[in-house]
């Protein structure tokens, strides 16, 4: 465990947006990752049957501790750890020597279509899903409904990096319906996650949404996030929960999955598609820039309930000491060794 001292402006790792690496560590964090996809599963099989792969255990940690992990005082952290967990994967297993890259998404929020990160070529992470005509998807879970209109692919991604990926375990999300519930998503939420975790192989899915989601991934809506006034209140404008302005309810951290959507449509078994570490990564430094603007009060700063979706804030208060959870891919740590990027395990910067 590294101390405070420890890290500093001179070894601490920096986490860049992706058109920041080079053309060469693009390609390297690329076979990085397939080389994780390459290593045998560590997941107990009796637990997680469908488990093949290392991105496999990845998935089953975010399906099994999902219902404690999303639109609560734990989200930030948890994904934090999560985030830096497979990063930690990348590099004591696989060799890539950089930081988790971050995909800046105000960059490509006018025009998601012509971004680089989703351009199929050999330095992208990989390519839009082949054209699958399709209706508006209807996400329900932790009370809400969420509408998904349908975007520009929805198959199977077409060409590029992890176009030959194969996801084992939760629902297959090539969308043939022209109009559906994600039934699958609605079982998970209600703590039914066991079929999620059996085998079941199907492609990496996209359907990339240049309207609805991508418009609320702009600069507007970074400022209006950053100007809340507490950790709670960061968590519940991210997620779309902030009441004060009802005129005004993006969902930011709903948009960063649903813009991709495929695979990112499934809340629980989205990192099966290796885009989610950098949508989270750049969740994460929404939640650092946030932290940076006031440290003294805000790097450690605790807030909200363990309750999902707790709009009255009746549930469990949320304390520095409160254990999360890992499951497959680790132990369990304290709420408050996860609240600083350069302190305990963590030693990175954006």
């Amino acid at each position: 465990t590294k101390s405070k001292t420890s890290c500093n402006h001179k070894n601490a790792q920096v986490r860049k947006e992706w058109r920041s690496l080079s053309a060469n560590d693009r390609k390297k964090y690329i076979s990085a990752v397939k080389c994780l996809i390459s290593h045998k599963s560590q997941a107990d099989p009796k637990k997680v049957p469908g488990a093949r792969n290392r991105l496999d255990d990845f998935v089953a940690s975010h399906l099994i501790e999902q219902p404690k992990i999303h639109f609560n005082g734990h989200m930030f952290a948890w994904h934090r750890h999560f985030t830096w967990s497979y990063e930690q994967a990348l590099r004591n297993e696989c060799g890539w020597t950089g930081a988790q890259p971050y995909w800046d998404w105000t960059l490509d929020a006018g025009n998601i279509l012509a971004s680089p990160v989703f351009d199929g070529s050999p330095t992208s992470m990989g390519s839009n899903g082949e054209f699958i005509p399709h209706g508006t998807l209807h996400f329900e879970g932790f009370g809400l409904t969420v509408d998904l209109p349908p975007g520009s692919g929805g198959g199977c991604l077409k060409h590029g990096p992890f176009s030959d990926l194969i996801v084992n375990i939760g629902a297959n999300q090539t969308l043939a319906p022209p109009d559906a519930t994600i039934a699958p998503e609605s079982t998970a939420v209600n703590n039914q996650t066991t079929t999620g975790l059996e085998y079941n192989p199907h492609c990496l899915t996209r359907d990339l949404a240049p309207d609805v989601w991508a418009n609320q991934l702009g600069v507007p809506y970074v400022e209006y996030l950053m100007r809340a006034t507490n950790v709670n209140h960061l968590e519940k404008r991210i997620d779309g929960l902030d009441g004060t302005q009802p005129d005004v309810q993006p969902r930011m951290h709903s948009a960063g999955h649903f813009v991709v959507g495929g695979q990112n449509n499934d809340p629980f078994a989205a990192p099966g598609d290796p885009m989610f570490f950098l949508v989270h990564s750049q969740l994460d430094r929404m939640y650092t820039i946030w932290q940076g603007q006031d440290p003294e009060n805000r790097e450690h700063q605790v807030g909200g309930t363990t309750e999902p979706v707790d709009l009255d804030g009746t549930g469990p208060k949320v304390t520095p000491n409160d254990k999360l959870t890992f499951d497959v891919i680790g132990g369990k740590m304290k709420l408050k060794d996860l609240l600083s990027t350069t302190d305990k395990q963590y030693c990175y910067i954006y």
